[in-house]
């Protein structure tokens, strides 16, 4: 998931970074401003953030089946969108 969450990233730096050359200010800003790639993008990161705090109450003998499961929903919900 961390993998994942650095290619997400890296992509979309270099997105806005090759969108900012060939395409004007104006268009940038309506990107920018876009609320459902906002709510994607904290969707996901709420995701990890969630997913990160979950492994510190995994431990040799007992697995949170209703965390792990959360989590699982909420990374598939953010690929959906």
């Amino acid at each position: 998931m961390v993998g994942l969450f650095g290619f997400v990233v890296t992509i979309s730096v270099l997105v806005v970074q090759m969108a900012t050359g060939t395409l004007s200010p104006r268009f940038m800003r309506l990107w920018y401003r876009d609320r459902l790639q906002k709510l994607v993008l904290a969707t996901f990161v709420g995701t990890v953030t969630f997913a990160f705090s979950l492994l510190r109450r995994v431990s040799a003998g007992a697995v949170p089946n209703a965390g792990v499961t959360l989590a699982g929903f909420g990374f598939g919900v953010s690929l959906r969108r």
